[in-house]
């Protein structure tokens, strides 16, 4: 009898992969926000190589020398292994199971800045998902809810703030597409709750 495929494993290969442009500017914008201490740290950690690799920087033990040498050459060694990584005569470059994990570090940690003050419109987010993709509907439902979406209904959420960059991440991890409409709303009919729910005036 087959064994049963894991979850997780069958989920990351329904995630669509944008085009190599785009995960190079997806991994450029992890880089900015990875803090490295002011010394040196003795190992280098997997998701700097890994966001290194995806904006096409040379990542090797003798272009790194914040890091000791042996240990990125160990985690190159154990990346390539795990197919994260593949080698083109001496540099490397992420494979479609690494440009996935580019993704979800960045699903990870999305969120939507706040500006000072609200612009007085509603962002509402409504999606209509065939039933094969259930699993990353569910991805989604769960990302709008971390992200501090409120919830009208059981497809249709509600936000103050301008999120259509994090939506159109959103979109494109989950393979979403046309599902997925983005609404600006200048007026919402018996309102106070919602920005009651917001700590709005």
């Amino acid at each position: 009898m087959p064994r049963k495929k894991h979850r997780s494993h069958t989920i990351a290969y329904e995630i669509s992969l944008p085009d190599d442009e785009s995960i190079a500017q997806t991994a450029q914008s992890l880089l900015t926000n990875v803090t490295l201490s002011a010394k040196a740290p003795k190992y280098a950690p997997v998701r700097h190589l890994l966001c290194l690799i995806g904006t096409g920087v040379d990542a090797s033990e003798q272009s790194l020398p914040q890091y000791n040498p042996f240990y990125v050459k160990r985690t190159l060694i154990r990346l390539y292994k795990q197919k994260f990584i593949a080698k083109t005569g001496k540099a490397y470059r992420l494979t479609a199971r690494g440009k996935r994990w580019i993704l979800k570090y960045t699903l990870k940690e999305l969120t939507i800045p706040k500006p000072r003050a609200w612009d007085g419109k509603w962002r509402m987010i409504i999606y209509d998902v065939a039933r094969y993709k259930a699993s990353l509907r569910n991805i989604f439902r769960r990302t709008l809810k971390k992200l501090g979406f409120y919830s009208m209904q059981e497809s249709v959420w509600l936000y103050p703030y301008p999120c259509e960059k994090e939506i159109g991440f959103l979109r494109r991890f989950c393979g979403m597409g046309e599902d997925v409409i983005y609404v600006i709303a200048h007026k919402i009919e018996n309102d106070a709750v919602y920005k009651f729910h917001f700590g709005l005036k």
